[in-house]
């Protein structure tokens, strides 16, 4: 799996994320990077399986009391 940030309508590289894909992706690229739009290549080998974009909300913030 590769993930990249997207910008301008564009793949920004280096890859953000170069491994296994993981359950808690969406969450750690909401919380570990702020949310926004990714390009999320998946492949087995020389194959590709899944190519696409996706946009994951800004973490949410609770006001402090």
């Amino acid at each position: 799996m590769y993930v990249y940030r997207m910008r301008d309508d564009e793949k920004v590289v280096p890859a953000i994320f170069v491994g296994m894909p993981f359950s808690d992706l969406f969450d750690w690229l909401r919380d570990e990077h702020g949310g926004g739009a990714f390009h999320i290549i998946i492949r087995r080998g020389k194959s590709m399986e899944i190519s696409g974009i996706i946009c994951i909300g800004v973490p949410v913030v609770r006001p402090s009391r």
